[in-house]
């Protein structure tokens, strides 16, 4: 399906650096996969999913990968490759259940006429194994004249890591976040305007629609308000039966930077707002204080006997449970558990286990304030209809950049008017900001 570029909204775009001559609307969507994992013995496996019915020809894919550190950025290496209309590709990042031909692609039929230029598997067969990081699939063009996607055209994704040693396994869906959109009144009397996608690599707190991201509470947040609103609590193992860890991705307003990534999170463990020191309660309800503190740049693995050190360890051999908080930046967190013999609570187990799963809270707690008679209050969301249903802000007029102060983000004086707006999206006159990639 086509949209015919008004006058109006190819000088727009044109204004915004694009060159969309003989083109129609564009709206970037771009999926990310927070954690990769690669080893000698370890796999990961991704599948894309591309919900378009334009002519899109083909997606970007941009590896953030290094060796396994905690403090060392990561870098970027990009490529294209086909894609179609309904089309799904799945493909072994390690090329262990690959082979050394498909360029990492599993499952494809004999009979499919798709022929990959890029090898999905490259970093295993350049050999840049071990390897911890993430990936972005974006349906964004390489070429400003290149077919681009339908404004309500959607990426999805899921990632299975597997050891394949001993066939343990764990998966999660890719983050697909709400948008945040501008827009430019038409110039002249009776024009359609034009809605401007601000970022489509935000992928931070105030874009999550299901509470994906853990951010530091901001300034001022009351200690009550804080662990209601921004700690996750979070059971800890005994520490004999499996090995606990935090799997961390530090997450930003650009995780799209071109050669490089080099965010940094800081979390902290907390058993209680009345005592900043007390990390974690025992079973028998004691607390215990320690170290309790760790960070990340880009992506990392943090094991939870590092962060209560060894002195709470002994103290609490059964485990326990603590808060997870973030102070510093942001953050997607995954806690691991994984079995460290082949027996659980004496009971013969015959294999390991992963029990993995993704911490969650709340949603855009950032953009909330507290209330003056107390408690917290969450900022609405706002229907963007036919484009986004869960955007974080309403459609701002003349705004091409998100403010830094958000009581500038919802003065409603700066909200476009919902009628011109919905007639931008009819007209299909809806474009990438040119500072978006």
């Amino acid at each position: 399906m086509k949209f015919k570029a008004t006058k109006i909204a190819t000088a727009v775009a044109a204004g915004l650096g694009m060159s969309v001559g003989g083109m129609n609307a564009a709206n970037a969507d771009s999926v990310l996969f927070p954690q990769i994992v690669l080893s000698e013995t370890v796999t990961t496996i991704l599948s894309v999913m591309n919900d378009d019915f334009s002519d899109l020809s083909e997606l970007h894919y941009r590896y953030y990968t290094k060796a396994p550190s905690n403090s060392e950025h990561c870098n970027e290496f990009d490529f294209w490759n086909p894609t179609s209309e309904n089309d799904i590709v799945t493909f072994d990042m390690g090329a262990v259940f690959s082979g050394d031909d498909a360029q990492g692609v599993l499952f494809e039929a004999d009979r499919s006429t798709v022929q990959y230029v890029d090898d999905f598997a490259i970093l295993s067969r350049q050999g840049r194994v071990p390897t911890r990081g993430y990936v972005l699939v974006e349906n964004t063009p390489r070429n400003p004249l290149d077919p681009l996607p339908a404004p309500t055209a959607k990426l999805a994704g899921e990632a299975i890591i597997i050891e394949v040693s001993t066939g343990s396994a764990w998966g999660y869906q890719a983050y697909n976040p709400s948008d945040i959109w501008g827009f430019v009144p038409p110039v002249t009397a009776g024009g359609v305007g034009a809605l401007v996608q601000i970022n489509p690599n935000d992928f931070s707190d105030r874009v999550e629609v299901a509470g994906e991201v853990l951010a530091a509470p901001p300034a001022g947040t009351s200690a009550l308000d804080q662990k209601n609103n921004f700690w996750v609590p979070m059971a800890i193992m005994p520490w004999d039966a499996a090995n606990s860890a935090l799997l961390v991705t530090a997450v930003s307003t650009n995780m799209g930077t071109n050669g490089s990534y080099s965010a940094s999170t800081s979390l902290k463990l907390r058993g209680t707002a009345q005592g900043a020191d007390r990390i974690m309660f025992d079973r028998d309800e004691r607390a215990y204080s320690g170290p309790g503190a760790a960070s990340v740049t880009c992506v990392g693995r943090i094991d939870l006997e590092d962060m209560v050190g060894e002195t709470v360890k002994q103290a609490a051999p059964e485990g326990g449970w603590t808060n997870l908080t973030v102070t510093e930046g942001q953050a997607i967190v995954f806690h691991a558990e994984i079995n460290t013999d082949l027996s659980f609570e004496d009971v013969l187990v015959n294999g390991t286990f992963n029990n993995i799963y993704q911490l969650r809270k709340g949603i855009r707690e950032t953009l909330g304030r507290p209330l003056d008679s107390g408690g917290w209050n969450y900022l609405p969301v706002f229907a963007i209809p036919g484009l986004d249903g869960n955007s974080p802000y309403a459609v701002w007029e003349n705004v091409l950049e998100v403010p830094a102060d958000p009581a500038v983000a919802y003065n409603p004086a700066n909200y476009a008017d919902p009628q011109q707006v919905a007639a931008a999206v009819l007209a299909g006159n809806v474009f990438i900001g040119s500072g978006a990639q």
